[in-house]
């Protein structure tokens, strides 16, 4: 489900604007056409179905600097919250993720390029050819084996870099003359997470393998 096909925003609001700092809060829904994400729980005995994933988004802005912070927030909000089985309201996701597309401004072309950040701080230099198809991902997997934590950089799908987790993971679009990024500081404690440029569109994966969220549960 995507916000542009599937979404519906709910609450949008400019919740501070000063000198030196503006914050941007949204709220919305994401809905499957044929009503599969509808929560219907007691059958319209105590109340209507309801949508059952929701999200929260803050945007804080600082003055005189060009990054910006982001708060994503996803839920699963159906659960009936009686008797004794708590996990029958989970759902299955594949990914959640928020999604900048800068093509406007950094459009895919054969002068563009993919830049991650992963070992060290200062491993900005590696970087790859991008166009519209390229896909460059730096992510933290589950968790499995020893050492139990897994982290990667691939390029369609390629392996280029492996390790038990990345200090300074990064994900970034430029064009020579643009540059836009981004970075999860505690995706090495928060698998499966994952930072992610499709062409000029730079997204964060607040969970970029399958994963079961609970009845009544949120992740950020």
């Amino acid at each position: 489900l995507t916000s542009e096909e599937n979404g519906s925003v709910t609450y949008f609001e400019v919740t501070e604007s000063g000198p030196v700092k503006a914050v941007v809060m949204s709220e919305g829904v994401w809905s499957d056409p044929q009503g599969a994400s509808l929560c219907d729980t007691f059958g319209s005995y105590y109340a209507s179905p309801y949508e059952s994933f929701t999200y929260s988004l803050a945007l804080t802005f600082f003055r005189g600097r060009s990054d910006f912070k982001v708060q994503f927030h996803v839920r699963n909000q159906c659960s009936n919250g009686d008797g004794t089985d708590w996990t029958d309201q989970s759902f299955l996701i594949d990914r959640a993720s928020y999604s900048l597309d800068f093509s406007n401004g950094i459009g895919a072309n054969i002068f563009s390029s993919h830049y991650y950040g992963a070992s060290s701080t200062t491993s900005m230099s590696n970087s790859f050819p991008s166009g519209p198809s390229v896909e460059t991902i730096v992510e933290q997997r589950k968790g499995s084996g020893n050492p139990w934590r897994r982290s990667r950089v691939q390029s369609n799908g390629s392996p280029i870099e492996n390790s038990e987790f990345f200090e300074a993971p990064l994900i970034a679009v430029t064009n020579g003359s643009y540059f836009a990024a981004a970075t999860l500081g505690n995706m090495r404690f928060r698998e499966p997470q994952a930072l992610r440029a499709t062409g000029s569109v730079v997204s964060i994966d607040i969970v970029s393998e399958r994963q079961r969220i609970g009845e009544g549960k949120g992740i950020w």
